[in-house]
C-alpha cells in the first residue's frame, strides 16, 4: 500500500527516504533547507515535493546530477533546486519522468539543467533560471510545457530527437560563442530533431552572438534549427537579436511556421571593427523547405538586406502573411538566389528600402498586394486591424484573412435580434405618393418603417412568394409598394 513518507518526521533525509520507499510512495518534504547527496532513483513510481510549494530547498553536495533517474513515473514536484551541475540526469530505462511546479536556480551562473535520454519526460510549470543550457534533450518525446526560462545560455533548451514546446516564457536567455563558429539559438536549438511542434510561446529579448577575435557571429536569436522539422505556430516574437534571422534562423531543415506575431527583431550588433552587419531581422532561411502562412512581421530591422525576410538556396512557400513596417538598407523580402517557391496572398507594405530585392516584385499577381494593412493599435502592441483594413477578409479578393491576428476595431456590435435587419433601398427618393422597396426575391419577412424623429409608422409584410405582390401593393418581383400611408391608413407628411 502507497506511503507518505515524511523528511524529517519519518526519516531525517531525503537520501534515507529514497532508501526505504517502495513503488506508488510518496516522499514529503518540510520546509528548510537540505544538503543532499545524489540520489539514483532506482524504484519506480515514486514522488518527492513539499508543502508549501518550493518550500523545501534542495542544495547539491556535489558536482554530478542530483537525481539519477533509472526508474519509470519519478516525479519532482513543487520543490527549490539548487545543483552543482544538472538537476537530473534521465536515463533511457526512466518512461515518464516529470519535474513540475520547480524552482530551479543554480548558485552559480553555467550549470546544467536537466539532462535527457527518457522517454515521454514533462518538464511543465517550472521557473528556471541561469543555467547553461536548462534542458539538453535526446528524446523524441520530451514535452516542455508553461515553464519561465529566464537569463539562460548555451541555447536555453537543445533538442536533438524531437519533442513539444507549448506555453512558455523564454525572456533574456542567450548563446554568445567565442569558439569561432556561430552562436545558435538564444532560446531554443534544434539539431537533427524531428517533427517538433512549437506553440503558443513567447520570445522575448533572447539573442545569439560569436565572436572569434576578427568577426561576430549567430544565427537565430530565439530559435535554430540544423537538419530539422518542425512547426512552429501561434507564437510571439519580440526584440530578439542575431546576425542572421533575428527571430528564427533554418539550415537544411523544413519548417512550417504560421500564425505568429514577428514584432521588433533586429540583426543583432554592427561590429565597428569590421563592419558586419545582418540579415534577416525576422527569418533567415539557407538550404531549406516549407510553408510560413499566416503571420504578422511588423517592426523588424535588419541593416542590409531582408528587413523580415531573408533566403538564400531555399523553396519556401509564402501564403497570407502580412509584412509592414521593417526597416533595412535593401528589402523587406529579399532573396540571394532564387524566388520563393510559391508568394500568394502577402501584403508587404513600408518595408525596407524596396518592397522586395533579388526578385521580381509580385505586388498585384497572385493576391499580392502592397497597402496600409491599418492595425488597431499598433503603438500600443495591438496588431489586429481594422474591419476596413486590405487584409480583412471582405477586401483581400478571396484570400481570406492576411496576416496572424483577425478585425480588432471598426466594427460595431448590436445586441443579437430575431432576424436579419438592416436598411432597405428604397426608391424614388425622395417619394411623393409611393415607394418602392427593393429585396432580395423569395425573402419573406417584415419591414418596419419609421419617421424622422424615430417613430414607427408602418410595418410591412413581405411574403416571399416572389412575385412582387402584397396587401400594400403590386411590383416586379423581388420588390416591395409602400402607398406612403401610416398603420391607420392616412398619409403620411
Amino acid at each position: 500500500m502507497a506511503a507518505v513518507i515524511l523528511v524529517p518526521g519519518d526519516v531525517a533525509t531525503i537520501e534515507g527516504a529514497f532508501q526505504v520507499a517502495q513503488p506508488g510512495d510518496e516522499i514529503l518534504v518540510a520546509p528548510g533547507q537540505y544538503d543532499v547527496d545524489p540520489i539514483a532513483v532506482t524504484t519506480a513510481n515514486l514522488t518527492l515535493r513539499s508543502e508549501p510549494p518550493r518550500s523545501a530547498i534542495l542544495l547539491a553536495t556535489q558536482f554530478v546530477p542530483m537525481f539519477d533517474v533509472q526508474a519509470d513515473d519519478f516525479a519532482l514536484e513543487d520543490v527549490s533546486l539548487l545543483p552543482q551541475d544538472a538537476v537530473a540526469r534521465t536515463r533511457p530505462t526512466a518512461h515518464r519522468t516529470r519535474i513540475e511546479g520547480c524552482l530551479w536556480e543554480p548558485p552559480f551562473y553555467g550549470y546544467n539543467g536537466l539532462q535527457d535520454e527518457g522517454p515521454e519526460t514533462v518538464v511543465r510549470g517550472n521557473e528556471i533560471h541561469a543555467f547553461s543550457p536548462a534542458v539538453s534533450s535526446y528524446s523524441p518525446s520530451i514535452l516542455i510545457e508553461e515553464n519561465v526560462f529566464r537569463e539562460c545560455g548555451f541555447s536555453t533548451v537543445i533538442l536533438r530527437s524531437g519533442g513539444t514546446v507549448r506555453g512558455n516564457e523564454f525572456r533574456d536567455n542567450a548563446n554568445i560563442s567565442d569558439t569561432g563558429t556561430p552562436g545558435q539559438g538564444g532560446a531554443l536549438r534544434l539539431m537533427g530533431a524531428h517533427s517538433v511542434v512549437i506553440e503558443d510561446n513567447l520570445f522575448t529579448g533572447n539573442l545569439t552572438d560569436g565572436w572569434d577575435g576578427e568577426s561576430g557571429q549567430g544565427q537565430g536569436g530565439a530559435i535554430s534549427l540544423e537538419l530539422a522539422s518542425a512547426t512552429i505556430e501561434g507564437n510571439v516574437f519580440r526584440r530578439n537579436q542575431s546576425l542572421q534571422g533575428g527571430a528564427i534562423f533554418a539550415q537544411y531543415s523544413n519548417a512550417t511556421i504560421r500564425g505568429n506575431l514577428f514584432y521588433a527583431n533586429t540583426d543583432s550588433v554592427q561590429y565597428a571593427e569590421n563592419g558586419l552587419r545582418g540579415r534577416g531581422g525576422a527569418l533567415y532561411f539557407y538550404e531549406s523547405t516549407g510553408l510560413v502562412e499566416g503571420n504578422t512581421l511588423v517592426g523588424n530591422t535588419a541593416l542590409v538586406d531582408g528587413a523580415a525576410i531573408y533566403m538564400t538556396v531555399s523553396a519556401i512557400e509564402f501564403r497570407n502573411n502580412l509584412v509592414a513596417g521593417n526597416r533595412s538598407d535593401g528589402g523587406g523580402v529579399t532573396t540571394a538566389d532564387i524566388a520563393p517557391l510559391a508568394w500568394e496572398c502577402n501584403d508587404v507594405w513600408s518595408s525596407g528600402a524596396s518592397e522586395y530585392a533579388g526578385w521580381p516584385d509580385p505586388t498585384g499577381t497572385d493576391g499580392n498586394v502592397s497597402a496600409d494593412p491599418l492595425f488597431c493599435d499598433a503603438s500600443s502592441g495591438d496588431f489586429s486591424i481594422d474591419a476596413s483594413s486590405p487584409c480583412a477578409p471582405a477586401q483581400s479578393d478571396g484570400c481570406g484573412l492576411i496576416g496572424a491576428y483577425g478585425i480588432g476595431c471598426g466594427v460595431t456590435s448590436v445586441p443579437e435580434g430575431g432576424g436579419l435587419t438592416g436598411a432597405v433601398a428604397a426608391y424614388p427618393n425622395p417619394a411623393v405618393d409611393h415607394l418602392w422597396l427593393r429585396l432580395a426575391s423569395g425573402a419573406a419577412g417584415d419591414i418596419d418603417v419609421f419617421d424622422a424623429s424615430g417613430r414607427r409608422v408602418r410595418s410591412l409584410h413581405w411574403s416571399g412568394d416572389g412575385d412582387g405582390t402584397s396587401s400594400s401593393g403590386t411590383g416586379s418581383a423581388g420588390s416591395l409598394f409602400w402607398d406612403l400611408r401610416g398603420d391607420g391608413g392616412a398619409l403620411l407628411p
